[in-house]
């Protein structure tokens, strides 16, 4: 799966997928607010929150690349002690 993102951060630069990664998170936000508000058993809508939800996944994917995979490994150990530590009370 990494060499297709090392692949599309090759044919498009950093810069086009900070912003295309930006664009699919608002995307994924209006497909939130839909599923929401409009009606989470409309098929259509869990259709198209699922495709956004997809969409901002490979984007993620590709920003972790750029920003270093291990660093973002890292802080995700720290974000998920500091969720289990909430979990057990402890905020």
């Amino acid at each position: 799966m990494s060499s297709i993102y090392a692949r599309a951060l090759e044919k498009w630069d950093t810069a086009a997928q900070v912003t295309q990664t930006m664009g699919e998170c608002g995307e994924l936000i209006a497909a939130l607010q839909k599923f929401f508000f409009q009606g989470r058993a409309e098929r259509r809508n869990l259709d198209d929150l699922i495709d956004e939800l997809v969409d901002v996944k490979v984007m993620v994917e590709q920003m972790e690349i750029i920003v270093g995979p291990q660093r973002v490994r890292d802080r995700m150990a720290e974000k998920l002690d500091i969720l289990e530590d909430r979990l057990k009370g402890g905020e």
